[in-house]
Parts: structure tokens; sequence; C-alpha cells
């Protein structure tokens, strides 16, 4: 999380909401001002010159269909990012866009169509297409001769995108709202991305073909290009929460911890379940089992089990405060949370920005002191369900579109922070602050 590793974004939202706030550029004089639904769409609509499609997700997608368009003369993988800073001057030079396109769910049909087709000898079209951003990420490092960490921000609907993306991360955050609709999507996902207490019975025939169970029994092929591993589940992230001082409002607490109480069961009902006895020995001993460990994210921890409820609430879930006015200002303007002020000169003269120093805090109150590894916990915009991401190098961790600074735990005693920028105040651990 430095200078040297690039930064990739990948947007598989077709609301390209995302790209919007990272390509906005707000400065004091009006006329350089970028607005970041135009910037999309342009990119949207322009071929680039060393291939015949665009530099979005689509295009990526569609140039890598059996019938999808050639590159020309001169083409790099890396053609298909764009470098954010060169749009929004606010933003670091090492963040890279493949940016979301408004188009992209009209070609899920033909994706489900070549994803679907049969398997032969030297192709199964499932795993190649599940692995398709993956390997996008693997050769876009290759191309800059960079470390690469992934970010990937999801629609909220199981589509066929938003599988790819589950699919080309190590781990998986779930941002829920204080509601009991979120309550059910929690329920659900367990189901849709990791085929738990599914019915069966007479369903059974027609659960084989869902994406979940695809992956499940992927595990058990021989050919290891041709197993699929999903995101495992990292963090549930209650958003929008109101916080007084350092305490949640209790209609907020409530919910949430009725939230991390689904996930707990969830992960008590497989507690060590072996999901696979029916292979045999040798396809057992090479599958993620049991199957905690195959939806959770238990990286140095597979052999010590959270001892409680509450330990296991620290480790797998967190709390974002709504930020109101600050927040809305940095998405729409793509002003790093560290540049607004109340009455910022980068934005209209009108413009009041309410609770900036509680957005700061914020941040740390997020990350808290429960991501033992040393690793501060992963911050996310307020209205997605599934975001996935990636680290191809190191410890992932996901951040607001609109801020340049990551947080991370540290047991030196010393805050240390980079010159120029303020320290900010906070009640949890002693923290370094971190460049993009």
């Amino acid at each position: 999380m430095n200078p040297n590793t690039a930064v990739l974004v990948i947007d598989t939202d077709p609301q390209a909401n995302l790209s919007e706030a990272l390509l906005s550029y707000a400065c004091e004089a009006e006329a350089d001002m970028v607005d970041g639904a135009s910037a999309v769409s342009e990119i949207n609509k322009t071929k680039m010159p060393t291939h015949l499609t665009e530099a979005t997700i689509l295009g990526y997608l569609f140039s890598q269909m059996s019938n999808g368009p050639q590159p020309r003369e001169g083409f790099s993988i890396r053609d298909f990012a764009t470098q954010v800073s060169k749009i929004n001057k606010n933003m670091p030079e090492n963040l890279y866009l493949l940016c979301g396109d408004y188009r992209l769910d009209s070609l899920e049909p033909m994706v489900q169509d070549q994803m679907n087709a049969s398997s032969t000898a030297f192709v199964d079209p499932f795993s190649r297409w599940m692995s398709t951003l993956r390997g996008f990420a693997k050769d876009f490092g290759r191309a800059i001769d960079q470390d690469v960490i992934l970010f990937l921000d999801c629609n909220p609907a199981m589509t066929v995108y938003t599988q790819i993306a589950l699919c080309s991360a190590d781990k998986l955050i779930m941002p829920v709202n204080s509601d009991e609709f979120s309550s059910s999507a929690l329920r659900k996902a367990f189901s849709l991305v990791y085929g738990r207490d599914l019915p069966g019975g007479d369903l059974a025939p027609f659960e084989r073909k869902l994406f979940a169970m695809k992956v499940k029994n992927s595990l058990a092929a021989s050919d290891p290009n041709r197993r699929v591993h999903v995101a495992k589940l990292h963090l549930v992230v209650d958003n929008k929460s109101q916080i007084h001082g350092n305490q949640k409002v209790l209609a907020f607490e409530r919910l949430s911890q009725k939230h991390c109480e689904i996930i707990h069961q969830g992960y008590q009902s497989s507690l060590g379940v072996e999901e696979y006895a029916q292979y045999g020995e040798e396809e057992r001993r090479r599958l993620d089992a049991p199957a905690h460990q195959r939806i959770f994210y238990m990286a140095g921890r597979e052999e010590s089990n959270p001892a409680n409820f509450e330990e296991f609430r620290r480790l797998f879930s967190g709390t974002m405060r709504d930020m109101q006015s600050c927040g809305v200002a940095s998405a729409t303007s793509g002003l790093p949370l560290w540049l607004l002020k109340r009455n910022s000169g980068h934005l209209k003269k009108k413009t009041i920005i309410n609770n900036t120093k509680g957005t700061e805090s914020t941040i740390q109150d997020f990350i808290g002191p429960q991501r033992e590894a040393g690793v501060g916990a992963p911050v996310n915009r307020p209205h997605h369900f599934l975001p996935a991401l990636l680290g191809l190098t190191g410890t992932a961790m996901m951040a607001p579109a609109w801020c340049n600074y990551f947080w991370v735990a540290t047991k030196t005693g010393k805050i240390g922070e980079l010159p120029g920028k303020p320290d900010l105040e906070g009640p949890c651990v002693k923290r370094r602050r971190l460049s993009l």
C-alpha cells in the first residue's frame, strides 16, 4: 500500500458510480473541473487506438469472447486501465481503473451462453470465465512490472459479472444497512455465494446449476485450472450507523448485533463440517474442508477458532458511521477526505460540509483493534452489498473511492504521518498512515 504498489480498481457495477466518483475532479478553477459522469460516458464511447473496443469492463469482457474484437499492433493489456490521476489530479499516480460501463447488462446473455457451453478435454468454460478478471489483474501487473492490489466493486444482484468478481477475489466484504432487509440478504448470501442451507429435495437438480454449487463441485477437479475459488467472507460492515461519541445509537446497535448473530450462526453451522464425503480420498485431500475454512477468511487462524461470540464479532464485524454531507461532497467531487474542509475552495462557494471531524474519526473507529493480524479493517462506500477484493500481494483492504489513505494498526506505540498531512484524533489503537 505505497507508491511502489499499483492499486487497480475494477468497476463491475453497470451504474458505474465508483468510476464516476474516481474520475470527478474538483479544483478552484471552474474551467478545469471534470464531471465524473461525463468522463465515464466519454470512455464508454471511445475505442482504444490499439484495440477494436473500449477501455471499460465491457470492452475487456467482450475481447475475451470467442468471437470478440482483436487487438491491433502495439496493444498492451495496460491500455484497458485508465490512470486516474490523468483525469482527477487529486488522486495518486499509482491508482488505475478498469472503468465501469453503462451497457454491461447487455453483455450478460452472451457471456452466459459461452459459459454454459459443454466442457472439452482442453477447456472448461465455467472456470475460464470465472478466472477472467483475476487473469486481467495478473497480466496488468506483469505489463507495468509492479505488484498489484485489486479492488472490485460489485452489483448487488448475483449477475454473471458479480460472480466473476467474486471468483477474482480472496476476501469478501459485505456492507449492510441497519434494517431487516439486510438481515434477510445476509442469510441469502450464505446460500447464493457459498451454497449453504439449500432446501434440497425435489429442488436438488435445480440447485446443482446454481453458481455456488458449481464452485463447490469444481474444487474436486483433478486439473487445478478447472478449480474455482470464491472470495471468503472477511467482514460484514454496518453502514450509515449513527454514533454519538464512541457508542452506536441503541437501535443501530441492536440491528448490528443481529447481523453478526446471523453470520455467527452460519459459522457455527459450518464449523468442522465435511462437505465432500461423497468423493474419494484423493479428492477429499484436495478440497477446502472443513466448510468454515472455505467460507470464512481464516488466514493465520486456521487452528484457533473464535472462543465466543464477542471475539467472533471483533473479527468479522465492523461499523461505518454516516458521513453525511462530507461523504456526499467527497464522492461527487473526487476529493480525498483529507482535502475536504468545512468551506472547501475546491467546491462551490456555498457548499457547507458538516461533520468533517466526525468523518476523520470514522476511519479510525471503523478500523478498530479487531484486526489482530496487524492490518486495519476495510472501509466501503455506503450503498453496495457485495464488493469483493483481491490481494495479489500482501493483504488487501477496502477503502472509500474518494479516500487515498488507508489506516493500518501498528503495535509500535508510535504514530507516524506523512509530511504535510494533519494527524487524526481517534479513540482506538495507535495507527500509522500509509499512502496508496
